[in-house]
């Protein structure tokens, strides 16, 4: 979980080391849900409740690990491609139970295989990273 206070550090922190390489525009920090890591790093009192406060240790060493984990990715560098597509959301994605259900309750549109409250719209984002140097596909 992320706060207003890490990002700000971090942030100082990557400047100090990449200059404007790295900043608040094109890092994105993310984390999954978990009761199990340390408490008392973030600056809103809900969540340092139970921690009985603001452990500025914790706060370093998160700020510290995610700084290193960045570093570590930039050593790492390799060339790759991103790829971006739109469309129309296509029949079989929609499984079979799931029309079965709908067609019972009158909300599924035979006629477009579609049901009426989909969206219709599909984005896809495909990273694609070139970790083993592999030849091109043809």
């Amino acid at each position: 979980m992320s706060c207003a206070t890490l990002i700000i550090r971090l942030s100082a922190t990557l400047t100090q080391r990449f200059g404007n390489l790295y900043n608040e525009d094109n890092v994105a920090i993310s984390g999954t849900h978990t009761h199990a890591g340390p408490g008392g790093y973030l600056q809103y009192v809900v969540y340092s409740v139970t921690s009985l406060g603001f452990i500025p240790q914790s706060f370093d060493a998160i700020v510290t690990a995610i700084e290193m984990s960045i570093l570590q990715a930039h050593k790492n560098l390799k060339s790759g491609s991103i790829f971006i597509n739109t469309g129309a959301f296509v029949t079989y994605a929609l499984i079979v139970v799931v029309r079965a259900v709908l067609e019972n309750s009158g909300l599924w549109q035979t006629e477009k295989w579609t049901p009426k409250w989909a969206d219709k719209q599909l984005f896809a984002l495909s990273p694609i990273c070139h970790l083993f140097n592999f030849k091109t596909f043809n």
